[in-house]
C-alpha cells in the first residue's frame, strides 16, 4: 500500500544521506522492490548492525517488517560494555521476553504475545551473551579506548601501514565484541565486582529461568545463594539436584550440607529435595553419598538398608560384617527414635510400621553376621565358594538354601534359629541335608545331627521319614548296606522299619516285624521282594502266614 512505499522511500533516503555503501549486497542494482524481501532486508539489517549503525539497523526492521531483536541487542550489548547499565537495560526491554512470559509459553499455548516460541532460543543466546560481557571484566572507559586507539594509529604508522582508513571510534568497539582469548589468571584478576553482579541478577531474574540463576550461582561458587533460593522459590527437586552434582564435581559437597543445616536446622524445608538427592543417588549406584543423605535426615532405617546394599557388593569377609554391624547400629537409631516418637514420617521405610518389625530385622541382620562368620570359619571345608548373593535377606527359598548349608556343617543350633526366625518348612531342609550329608557318606555328622533332632518336638512320620532317606541312599545309591542297617533301630513305625529291612535285604527280620503287628499287607509286601531277591525260606515263611490268616 501507499504507507509502506513510502516507508521504503523513507529509508532508501536514510540510506544517500548516511552515505551507505551497499555494493555488499551483491545486487544488480538497489530497488524499492529490494527492501520487500525478507532475506534481502534481514542481511541489510545484520550488515547495518556490524557497522555500527544500530538506528539504520533499527529502521530497516521497522520499515522492512522483519526481527528488530538483533539490533536492540546489539545496541544494548554496547552500552553494557560501556558501563550505561540503565540505558543498556531500555534497549534490551524492546528483544528479551521476561521470565513470566518465558515460562508461561513453555506451559501454556494462550499467550499475550504470539510467535514467542521461536524468540525463545533467541532470549537464551542474548541472555548469555549480556552474563558473558558482564563477567569479562569491568566496563571500558572511553578514555582507555581513545588511548588504545592512538597507540593502535601508532604502531599502524611504524609498520609504514596505510592510514588512509583510520579506525573509528565505532569500529573499535566493533573489535571489543571480537571473542577474547584470555588466561585465567587474567580472568581471577577482575572478579564479579558487587556491581557487575547485581547485573547479573538483573537480567537472570527479569529473563532467566530458574535454571539459568541456580547455573550463574553455581558457576560463580555463590552455593548459599542457590540453596536459599531453592526454598525461597520452591523450586523443583531437580534443580537442587544440580545443585547437588555441581557441589559434588568441584568437591563442595560437604559445604553444601553445612549450607542447608545453617540455613534449616530442623531440614524440615529441605526434606523433599533430600529425598530427591537421595533417589538420585541410588539411581547412579553411589551408596556412600546415600548413606550420608539418609543420615543427614534422620532417615535411619534406609541407612540401615543401603548399608546391607554395601554389604551385598563388598568383597572382603571383613567388610561385609562390618557393614552388616552397621546396619544393625542404624536399625537401633531408628528404634530408639520410634520409641521416643523422635522419627520422621519419611523414615518408616515403608515394611518399618512398628517396633517389633524393627527388633526383627535386627534379629535378621544379627543372623546373618553369624552366617557371615561361620561360612568364614569353614572357608576350608566348603568346597564351593558360598555366592556373595546368598544372603537371609532374600525370599525363604534363599533362607533354606543356607539352613541346609549350615546344617551339612555340623551347626546344629545356627540352622535351627534360622528354621525357627523365618518359621522355615522344617522337614524338606531336613530331608535335603541328611541326603546330602549320606550321599557324602558322612556317617558321623548323620548321628550328631539325629541326635541333637531328636531332642525337638518333631513329629514321629516326620521322623521317620528323615531316617528312612538315609537307609535308602545307603543301601541303594551306596550300596552300603551294613551302615544303613544301623538306622533301622531309629524308626519308630513298626512299617517303617519293615521298610527298612527291606531296603538293607533284611527279609528274614522284615518278615518277623511284619508278623509282630499282625500286618498282612507288610507281610505280603515282604513275600514280593523276597520273590523279586529269590530268598526261597523267607517266601515260604511269608505262604505260610498268609494261609493261616486268609
Amino acid at each position: 500500500d501507499c504507507d509502506t512505499f513510502l516507508a521504503k522511500v523513507d529509508l532508501l533516503q536514510e540510506f544517500l544521506i548516511s552515505n551507505v555503501d551497499l555494493s555488499s549486497l551483491n545486487l544488480p542494482e538497489v530497488t524499492l522492490s529490494n527492501f520487500s524481501n525478507p532475506q534481502i532486508s534481514r542481511k541489510l539489517r545484520d550488515m547495518m548492525i556490524v557497522q555500527d549503525r544500530i538506528e539504520l539497523a533499527i529502521s530497516v526492521s521497522a520499515k522492512c517488517n522483519i526481527e528488530s531483536e538483533p539490533a536492540w541487542a546489539a545496541w544494548g550489548i554496547s552500552l553494557l560494555k560501556l558501563g550505561k547499565y540503565r540505558e543498556a537495560k531500555e534497549k534490551f526491554e524492546f528483544c528479551l521476553l521476561t521470565s513470566e512470559l518465558v515460562q508461561g509459553d513453555e506451559t501454556t499455548n494462550d499467550n499475550p504475545r504470539r510467535g514467542t516460541s521461536g524468540r525463545i532460543n533467541r532470549n537464551q543466546v542474548i541472555l548469555k551473551k549480556i552474563i558473558s560481557v558482564l563477567e569479562s571484566g569491568p566496563p571500558i572507559e572511553v578514555e582507555d579506548a581513545k588511548d588504545k586507539k592512538r597507540k593502535i594509529g601508532i604502531e599502524m604508522k611504524n609498520k609504514k601501514k596505510s592510514s588512509s582508513d583510520p579506525m573509528s571510534f565505532e569500529s573499535y568497539f566493533k573489535v571489543l565484541q571480537m571473542k577474547p582469548t584470555v588466561s585465567k589468571n587474567i580472568v581471577k584478576k577482575h572478579p564479579l565486582d558487587r556491581s557487575r553482579y547485581m547485573q547479573c541478577i538483573y537480567y537472570l531474574q527479569r529473563y532467566g529461568t530458574p535454571g539459568d540463576l541456580v547455573a550463574f550461582w553455581l558457576k560463580h561458587f555463590f552455593l548459599e545463594d542457590a540453596v536459599r533460593y531453592v526454598i525461597n522459590a520452591k523450586l523443583e527437586p531437580e534443580i537442587f539436584i544440580e545443585i547437588v552434582a555441581n557441589a559434588l564435581a568441584t568437591h563442595h559437597l560437604h559445604m553444601l550440607i553445612e549450607i542447608i543445616q545453617r540455613v534449616d536446622p530442623t531440614l524440615e524445608q529441605y526434606m523433599t529435595y533430600l529425598t530427591a538427592a537421595c533417589q538420585w543417588f541410588s539411581k547412579n549406584s553411589m551408596w556412600t553419598l546415600l548413606l550420608e543423605f539418609q543420615l543427614l535426615m534422620g532417615d535411619y532405617f534406609r541407612a540401615g538398608l543401603t548399608k546391607i546394599k554395601m554389604f551385598l557388593l563388598a568383597g572382603s569377609v571383613s567388610e561385609r560384617v562390618e557393614h552388616l554391624k552397621k546396619a544393625a547400629e542404624h536399625f537401633e537409631e531408628g528404634l530408639l527414635a520410634m520409641e521416643n516418637n523422635e522419627i520422621r514420617e519419611v523414615a518408616y521405610a515403608g515394611k518399618f510400621r512398628t517396633v517389633e518389625d524393627v527388633r526383627r530385622y535386627i534379629k535378621m541382620i544379627k543372623l546373618q553376621i553369624e552366617v557371615e562368620e561361620y561360612f568364614y570359619s569353614q572357608r576350608n571345608i566348603i568346597v564351593s565358594a558360598l555366592p556373595k548373593d546368598r544372603t537371609l535377606f532374600k525370599d525363604n527359598l534363599e533362607r533354606s538354601n543356607i539352613a541346609e548349608m549350615i546344617l551339612v556343617l555340623s551347626n546344629f543350633d545356627l540352622a535351627y534359629r534360622i528354621i525357627q526366625e523365618f518359621r522355615l518348612s522344617m522337614v524338606p531342609i531336613y530331608l535335603n541335608s541328611f541326603s546330602r550329608l549320606a550321599k557324602k557318606k558322612s556317617t558321623k555328622k548323620i548321628r550328631e545331627l539325629l541326635k541333637n533332632l531328636r531332642g525337638m518336638l518333631m513329629d514321629d512320620e516326620d521322623w521317620d521319614e528323615i531316617v528312612i532317606t538315609i537307609i535308602k541312599i545307603y543301601s541303594l545309591d551306596k550300596n552300603d548296606r551294613k551302615t544303613a542297617e544301623t538306622f533301622i533301630p531309629m524308626l519308630l513305625n513298626p512299617n517303617k522299619k519293615v521298610e527298612g529291612f527291606l531296603f538293607c535285604h533284611k527279609f528274614r527280620l522284615a518278615y518277623v516285624e511284619a508278623v509282630q503287628v499282625a500286618d498282612v499287607s507288610l507281610v505280603e509286601r515282604v513275600l514280593e521282594d523276597s520273590e523279586r531277591y529269590d530268598v526261597k525260606r523267607v517266601v515260604m515263611m511269608c505262604l505260610q502266614y498268609l494261609q493261616q490268616n486268609e
